[in-house]
């Protein structure tokens, strides 16, 4: 007969299963990652949601690019509760999130200004739906469309609530249960569009900026040039 030569220990050494990746569809309600022509919102290419249950798990974009429903791709979390939320834009942790400065580009919602990878300055926040494998997400912010005419090259430009009313970046934490930010508890009364380089011309041309829901009753803005014999009109 054939002798085994494996020494009985008393363990288990059976793996434990291997966690296969899986593929969420993400939708748009009110929310924004970039702007399409018509102002419709789509995903963008590089863009990655973190999914929250015991761990956090990030989700790649795999198809949907340039539309308003994309695929992502990663691992499913596991929750002790049952319950999974998605979150877009830069967290410090799983409740909470940081608005900050902007990087200009062309025609479309800035991306973060200071982090590793640049992108996410739109926070956004979905619970996962386990029957159809989706996430709805939910925008958590607001937008400022500055429209510029004149001429000159501008460098960058700046936002205050000359008021010093309403915060315009700054740290903010959500509910899980309700998906809602009941409180932006720091932060700045200005924000900034960095980067632009875009030579103006007398049409005016829209520049967007990411900041928390508000209304704001003086708004003042601030351009910077690459040069002295530029003249502007903002509306």
């Amino acid at each position: 007969g054939v002798v085994s030569c494996s020494k009985d220990t008393g363990v288990d050494n059976t793996l434990p299963p291997v966690a296969e990746k899986v593929r969420i569809t993400a939708s748009m309600d009110v929310t924004r990652t970039s702007l399409g022509e018509n102002l419709e919102v789509l995903w963008s290419e590089n863009d990655v949601i973190s999914l929250y249950g015991n761990t956090k798990n990030d989700f790649t974009i795999v198809e949907g690019a340039g539309t308003t429903t994309a695929v992502f791709e990663g691992y499913l979390p596991e929750s002790s509760d049952g319950v999974i939320y998605a979150t877009y834009g830069y967290w410090w942790n799983p409740t909470n999130g940081y608005l900050e400065n902007q990087n200009y580009v062309a025609g479309s919602f800035g991306t973060g200004y200071d982090r590793d990878t640049g992108l996410g300055a739109v926070p956004m926040i979905a619970a996962y739906n386990a029957e159809d494998n989706s996430l709805a997400f939910k925008n958590v912010a607001g937008i400022i469309r500055v429209d510029i005419a004149g001429s000159g090259l501008l460098e960058s430009l700046s936002l205050h609530d000359a008021r010093e009313e309403n915060y315009l970046t700054g740290d903010y934490r959500f509910d899980p249960e309700t998906l809602e930010i009941p409180d932006w508890f720091s932060g700045y009364y200005y924000t900034s569009i960095q980067n632009i380089n875009v030579e103006l011309t007398s049409e005016a041309q829209s520049f967007y900026v990411v900041c928390p829901p508000c209304t704001i009753n003086e708004l003042e803005v601030t351009m910077y040039f690459n040069n002295a014999n530029s003249r502007v009109t903002v509306t």
